[in-house]
């Protein structure tokens, strides 16, 4: 029993001096580095009203918001489009951007350009906040609505207006809703001009400078 207790002993003692080394210690050094945004990255969709909203997403570099044949809605007394366009507003690096915004009759069959008869006095435009929840669904915060003609004095936007997610802008045909923000646009009736009325929307971002 003596000499078994003395063996049992001694392999603890060489067990535990071989799992005691030496320590060597490395540093590994990490980094990543995220450029600055230096332009904006549109993405335009046409919208068709429902429940919920049916989005159409166009091809990069779509810069037509075509209308199509407005239709007179009999009751109201209005002529109505069937969809909406709605261009989301990202960027190519890290920040957002200020926008600027400015618009112009191109083809008024009622009267002379920007005169306020033409598209710009009958389209709208919304300047909206999407919000994304994390939980697949968004929150879309209403900054303000105006006429298309309004676009030109009322000051863009500031980054800060949509800090929280990204900008969209939204177009459309004045409807006379009350409870929609649409400024001063009125909608086209029986009594306007017919033909195509048409303008564009020039959409400025400028990025601070890192």
């Amino acid at each position: 029993m003596r000499k078994l207790a003395l063996f049992i002993i001694s392999g603890v003692t060489a067990v535990v001096l071989a799992a005691s080394p030496a320590a060597a210690q490395t540093d590994f050094f990490i980094d990543a580095y995220i450029p600055p945004a230096d332009g904006a990255v549109y993405t335009v969709s046409k919208v068709t009203p429902g429940t919920p909203d049916v989005f159409e997403v166009q091809a990069a570099g779509f810069d037509t918001l075509d209308f199509g044949q407005l239709d007179l809605d009999a009751g109201l007394g209005i002529f109505l489009p069937a969809y909406f366009w709605v261009v989301d507003v990202g960027t190519n690096g890290a920040g957002f951007p200020d926008l600027q915004f400015a618009y112009v009759d191109t083809f008024n069959p009622n009267g002379a350009l920007n005169d306020g008869s033409g598209l710009g006095g009958h389209g709208t435009v919304a300047y909206l906040e999407v919000v994304d929840n994390g939980n697949g669904t968004q929150t879309v915060n209403l900054i303000r609505g105006e006429s298309l003609d309004e676009a030109n004095t009322s000051g863009g936007l500031d980054e800060t207006q949509y800090a929280n997610g990204f900008a969209r802008i939204s177009f459309g045909i004045a409807t006379g809703d009350p409870g929609l923000e649409e400024g001063n646009a009125v909608p086209f009736t029986p009594a306007d001009a017919t033909g195509t009325y048409s303008g564009t929307f020039t959409i400025t971002a400028s990025f601070d400078v890192p």
